[in-house]
């Protein structure tokens, strides 16, 4: 399984990052990067691969070295830099999950920590269960990256008496508990907007392929729709088309 970072943007748009060493980062280096978004790191990359393929044949004792290290660096640092972008982006580190693929990282964002998935379930009792492992690792990532939230911060520092260490625990303690009230109230959230003619079945497959509902259109990957049927037929097509 690998470990996938879960971020939210405002509009309700969700993208997952993976975790650790990137392969696609590491092949394609500067193309990876334009295909992300990362316009600087794309023209570094390939200006310095097509500056070491121009070196003299009698240079390749450099260009070679040269070369594995800039893949090396993109394989590892690729998605961090995905990452910062999004964050940059004022999209939030929800959740960490462990997962196959992006598809089923996507559908855990869907289940509350430690309860039931539907949306029929009552997000009450998910609020007496103990908080996702998760959520401290999200916490954790803020305090190293240094992105923590500021408020929730100063108050951590102030209550112990400027000690770093404490500072950092007591922040990840509140942090934690704070995603997991987001995501009880997520939970509920998502019940409310569900439109009151949706059957109990569709309710359920709407979770089960990760269509979400923002008031007014069905969401599902890029598309979005004015009915829930529509939106579970082209969900339903995607899917056999990948098991054909």
């Amino acid at each position: 399984m690998k470990k996938w970072s879960v971020y939210k943007a405002e509009s309700g748009n969700v993208e997952v990052v993976k975790e650790g060493f990137n392969w696609w980062a590491f092949f394609f280096v500067g193309l990876w990067a334009f295909s992300k978004g990362l316009t600087w790191a794309g023209i570094i990359g390939l200006s310095l691969i097509i500056i070491a393929n121009r070196m003299p044949a009698d240079a390749d004792i450099i260009a070679i070295p040269i070369i594995i290290v800039l893949m090396l660096v993109y394989g590892i640092m690729g998605n961090g830099w995905v990452a910062t972008k999004l964050e940059k982006k004022n999209n939030s580190l929800i959740r960490q999950v462990e997962a196959a693929s992006v598809e089923g990282a996507k559908a855990k964002l869907d289940e509350a920590p430690n309860c039931n998935s539907s949306v029929n379930k009552n997000a009450s009792q998910a609020s007496s269960q103990q908080i996702d492992e998760s959520f401290y690792g999200v916490a954790l990532r803020e305090v190293d990256r240094r992105k923590v939230v500021q408020s929730l911060w100063a108050k951590s520092f102030a209550e112990s008496n400027g000690d770093i260490n404490n500072a950092k625990a007591m922040y990840i303690r509140l942090r934690a508990s704070q995603l997991h009230k987001h995501s009880i109230n997520e939970i509920s959230k998502e019940k409310q907007r569900v439109k009151k003619n949706d059957s109990p079945s569709e309710q359920d497959e709407m979770q089960n392929y990760g269509i979400t509902f923002d008031g007014e259109h069905y969401h599902y990957q890029n598309y979005k729709y004015e009915k829930l049927s529509d939106a579970l037929n082209y969900a339903k097509l995607q899917k056999s088309k990948k098991y054909s």
